[in-house]
């Protein structure tokens, strides 16, 4: 298995960087890390993740922060799709 963001992904991540930054730009970086670290973890583990609220999707909870990845497997390709990084208290 493999990992693949979409666009969106990314781009909540640079949000999320952004967002963090504006009062602490190491803690940004600490925390995309711990949240990219974690988004590793679903290579060994896919299926991790709680079944999320849109079909075909799996949620996992980064430990310790506030955030979700929001995900699918694609089992054909082998690969795990990172669709979303949002923080818990957002609405969706």
């Amino acid at each position: 298995m493999r990992i693949r963001a979409t666009s969106s992904a990314e781009r909540d991540l640079v949000g999320i960087r952004r967002y963090i930054s504006v009062d602490n730009p190491r803690a940004a970086q600490r925390v995309v890390g711990r949240i990219r670290s974690s988004a590793m973890r679903l290579v060994d583990q896919p299926e991790i993740g709680r079944p999320g609220e849109r079909d075909g999707t799996r949620e996992w909870v980064v430990s310790g922060l506030p955030y979700i990845i929001v995900y699918r497997v694609d089992w054909t390709r082998a690969e795990i799709v990172l669709l979303n990084v949002f923080h818990g208290a957002q609405d969706r």
